[in-house]
């Protein structure tokens, strides 16, 4: 019965880093990067 506990609540916590870091495209931490990756490119390419 411990084991099965443990693999659920293993299961469950993965499914959950799992859509904080791919989940809603507003709020993931994806495209939070992917933002900060072309501000940065952006602010690289005018500058001289």
């Amino acid at each position: 019965m411990k084991q099965l506990i443990v693999l659920c609540s293993t299961i469950f916590l993965g499914i959950a880093i799992y859509y904080m870091i791919m989940g809603d495209q507003n709020d993931s931490i994806v495209n939070t990067m992917a933002d900060m990756w072309r501000s940065c490119i952006g602010i690289r390419s005018y500058t001289e």
